[in-house]
């Protein structure tokens, strides 16, 4: 049984947290003080709510695990410690938080189904919130919507199931288990910092949006497994580079952050798959060492001033072709692979054309294209013509 408080006064716990079933703790307003710095430290309640915490402090980088148990905590619950973690222990456990806040620097651990009372999560102290669930958990993610560095990393294979859009200030990672963003609903994700997948993401219909201000941010998408359907960058100041091979299968947006390839491959595939020049700011674009590769359906036309490494453009499916519009000066540096269900079309200007006759004799018009440096270079043709006046 742990000791009574009789002041307002902290004491330190260096292990254990255990109070037995006929023991009573009261908290007289004070704090306890977790300090241990090992994994394998229990807290153990009563199941009649007679030793709630009022202010309950994880301040060690160890891991302490309340499984089966209700934890009340009627001021203040603060992982303080970067290493710390309080993990919950399922749908057996409760987290009543009823007029207390939380503050965490640490990480707090969920299942997905735990009971979860006036919980409010703490977004701005850099913490962590970790699902480790192996489950179906269907009903949205009980830790609410917003975060600062989120995890999925099942213990099995476990599901995550969006009930609302998601918005990470930190980083995003799904190291195993699959995210969700549910079907029909479709929610979207804004990311500020660093998207990891090692698992699988299932992005429906929806939207993930890179929106920090901050750059050498990273992205792993980890291939088909990782698919997003819509994607943009819009973080003014902000900067991602790929690590792998990333599959969209609508929209890439390029606005005000900054999308690197690296030496990555980004395959755009979908029947309404598009990279538009009107979505995209080739100066904020980075293809060096990279590779797009466009399979749509949609007749396009792609961003002016855009310089690639490797581009290819097909068709994703049925019967083609898929045109593609040039954009005005842009350049492949390596390779340029036009599949036989795509017909690319050069853009030519024209000056001198639609002009009324005013009694001039002569006429001249020129002609110009949209030049692709490296593979198709600039072309001009001027053709004077002279008229006899026939009235």
């Amino acid at each position: 049984m742990a000791p009574a408080v009789t002041d307002n006064l902290s004491f330190l716990v260096g292990g254990n947290w255990q109070v037995s079933s006929t023991g009573i703790f009261t908290h007289s307003s004070g704090k306890v003080v977790l300090d241990a710095t090992d994994t394998n430290n229990t807290i153990v309640t009563t199941s009649e709510n007679s030793d709630s915490f009022y202010q309950l402090e994880l301040n060690a980088a160890g891991t302490w695990t309340a499984n089966n148990e209700i934890l009340d905590i009627d001021n203040q619950l603060k992982i303080a410690d970067a290493g710390a973690v309080l993990a919950l222990g399922g749908s057996d456990t409760t987290l009543d938080l009823t007029s207390a806040t939380f503050v965490n620097y640490g990480t707090l651990q969920l299942e997905g189904d735990e009971s979860l009372t006036n919980f409010a999560n703490d977004t701005a102290n850099g913490g962590t919130v970790k699902y480790t669930g192996s489950g179906s958990y269907t009903a949205g993610l009980i830790g609410g919507d917003s975060y600062h560095h989120l995890i999925f990393a099942s213990t099995g294979s476990g599901t995550w199931v969006l009930d609302n859009a998601l918005d990470v200030n930190g980083n995003l990672t799904i190291s195993a288990g699959t995210l969700d963003v549910k079907t029909g609903s479709d929610y979207g994700i804004t990311l500020d910092g660093n998207w990891l997948n090692a698992g699988m993401f299932e992005a429906r219909g929806g939207m993930v949006n890179f929106s920090g201000t901050v750059s050498g941010k990273t992205i792993t998408a980890n291939g088909t497994n990782g698919a997003f359907h819509d994607i943009s960058f819009t973080g003014s100041g902000g900067a991602w580079t790929l690590q792998d091979t990333m599959n969209v299968t609508g929209v890439f947006t390029v606005t005000n952050g900054t999308f690197i390839s690296g030496t990555g491959t980004v395959n755009l595939s979908g029947v309404d798959a598009t990279y538009l020049d009107e979505n995209v700011n080739e100066t904020k674009t980075v293809w060096t060492g990279g590779t797009l590769n466009i399979q749509s359906n949609t007749t396009q036309i792609l961003p002016s001033g855009e310089s690639y490494e490797n581009l290819q453009l097909g068709r994703y499916s049925g019967v083609g072709p898929t045109l593609y519009t040039m954009g005005s000066g842009v350049a492949i540096g390596t390779s340029w692979t036009i599949d036989s269900d795509a017909r690319v079309v050069l853009t030519v200007s024209a000056t001198g054309i639609g002009r009324p006759y005013d009694g001039t004799l002569t006429a001249q018009v020129n002609l110009s294209d949209n030049h692709i440096s490296g593979w198709y270079e600039n072309y001009s043709y001027t053709c004077d013509a002279e008229f006899a006046d026939k009235h």
